[in-house]
């Protein structure tokens, strides 16, 4: 059985589905050795250290700038399918694509969809990425052979909205980054925080793509609303490059005292930030996952999320679960952990045993059956 996993994400983006992509194919890599390879090859899958900075900074501006290209995503596509045909040709028994639409392929085809927003909620996309979705996805999911779902919630709302047959579908929970330590040496994580000058365990952290859908502009007035900066010097970082429609959000953060925005980070930034943090805010629109709550978890952090989609799923009531359109709820929540100290240990322990049930480990365990299965078949 020979497989070979579409790394096209990995090299064009910084996004949840690019970690997927890597981090599955990594802990596949200890088990299949040989039998597995990405598209393109990609030594080792790095793409977060230091030296990439600038390069993904470039990267990111061309792909905001060829949202608003007409036809970009589908001239995209015809380029992608064309290299990706040749290098496949009679050399692989499973193809699988972590992200969403499928390539031409003669063998056994299995594909993983992280969410359908671009359905239930199209005014958080841009037009190009919704009419490119309507174009192919439906016909994806009817090629695959399987379809993995990172929540329970993405497989149900996959069923009813499409009429798949639930037999067809498998769930995999996504899992923190294996690159994160929970060890780090103090004093490179004192040169970060004195740099941005920010103090451990004295900042709210939000991580996501600056995009209308994350809700930030929300998160922003229940942060000002709290007044906690203003009584205890408690910041709020933003971290994440900029997305769809990012000027009205970005041009928010910066009017908003007590907030700093960070972009183009790498695993070892970021792994600080999850590390500092106090309190981890992600309280999304809609999500498929949400990769950020399980990363607070791993450092015992106490997450405070949205009460819908699989955000409620994966947090359950492990985290403090808001209204993401209400914004005294969410300001009095973080006063609450602030404050409160019984309340804020109370979710830390928490925290730490839902983390103990996400791991790439059982990740790609549940891929690779999904993989036999579908070769026997």
């Amino acid at each position: 059985m020979k497989i070979v996993i579409d790394g096209t994400s990995v090299i064009r983006s910084n996004s949840g589905v690019a970690r997927y992509t890597s981090e599955l194919y990594l802990e596949l890599k200890k088990i299949l050795g040989r039998k597995i390879i990405t598209y393109p090859i990609i030594d080792n899958m790095a793409r977060h250290d230091e030296k990439k900075k600038f390069s993904r900074r470039v990267l990111n501006k061309f792909i905001n700038f060829s949202r608003n290209i007409p036809s970009s995503y589908i001239l995209r596509k015809k380029y992608d399918d064309f290299r990706f045909k040749k290098f496949t040709k009679k050399k692989f028994d499973i193809y699988h694509e972590p992200n969403f639409i499928l390539k031409p392929f003669d063998g056994k085809k299995i594909v993983t969809v992280h969410d359908i927003s671009w359905l239930k909620f199209s005014h958080y996309h841009p037009r190009n990425r919704v009419r490119f979705m309507k174009k192919y996805f439906l016909k994806s999911m009817s090629q695959a052979n399987f379809i993995i779902c990172v929540s329970n919630f993405v497989k149900k709302e996959l069923i009813e909205n499409f009429e798949l047959p639930e037999k067809k579908i498998g769930v995999t929970y996504l899992a923190a980054s294996t690159k994160f330590k929970l060890q780090l040496d103090e004093e490179i994580i004192n040169n970060f925080l004195n740099y941005y000058k920010i103090q451990k365990d004295n900042f709210f952290l939000c991580v996501g793509t600056i995009e209308p859908r994350k809700n930030i502009e929300n998160i922003l007035d229940a942060f000002s609303r709290s007044k906690l900066y203003n009584l205890y010097g408690c910041k709020l970082v933003i971290a994440g490059n900029k997305g769809w429609q990012y000027k009205k959000i970005l041009k928010k953060i910066k009017e908003t005292i007590g907030t700093l925005y960070l972009e183009n980070l790498s695993d070892e930034d970021l792994n600080i930030l999850f590390a500092s943090q106090k309190i981890n805010l992600f309280i999304s629109k809609n999500e498929g996952f949400g990769l950020p709550i399980v990363e607070s978890m791993k450092f015992k952090k106490p997450v405070i999320t949205s009460n819908n989609s699989s955000m409620k799923e994966i947090a359950c009531e492990y985290s403090v679960l808001v209204d993401p359109d209400n914004i005294d709820n969410i300001s009095s929540e973080m006063r609450r952990l602030y404050e409160n100290n019984f309340y804020y240990n109370e979710y830390s322990m928490k925290s730490e045993r839902r983390s103990n049930y996400f791991s790439w480990t059982s990740c790609a365990e549940k891929t690779l059956e999904i993989y036999k299965n579908v070769c026997q078949k």
